[in-house]
C-alpha cells in the first residue's frame, strides 16, 4: 500500500509506527499535524506513544483549538544518560 502526503510522494515504511516516524522526521523543520498524521495512521496518538517508549522524544505543540504540531527532537532521552 502507498501513502501520499501533499509535501512528499510515498511513505517507504508498512507499519503504520514506521510511517508516522517517517512522516515526523520528513517535516520536522515545520511541523507534522495532527491531520497529517491521521491520514497515515487513524490512531496515530498511539503510535506516537510506542514511538516515545521506544525512546524518541516527539514534542508536541498546539496550534489552536483541536490542531497540534509534532516535532522529533535528535536528541533522545538515551542520548543524554551519562552511563559510565
Amino acid at each position: 500500500m502507498q501513502v501520499f502526503n501533499r509535501r512528499f510522494k510515498k511513505l517507504k515504511s508498512t507499519t503504520q509506527t514506521g510511517r508516522v516516524l517517517e512522516l515526523i522526521k520528513r517535516n520536522n523543520k515545520y511541523g507534522t499535524t495532527n491531520f497529517e498524521l491521521s491520514r497515515v495512521a487513524l490512531k496515530y496518538s498511539s503510535r506516537i506513544d510506542n514511538l516515545r517508549k521506544e525512546g524518541y522524544n516527539i514534542q508536541a505543540v498546539r496550534i489552536t483549538k483541536g490542531t497540534w504540531k509534532y516535532y522529533l527532537n535528535e536528541e533522545s532521552w538515551i542520548d543524554k544518560l551519562n552511563i559510565s
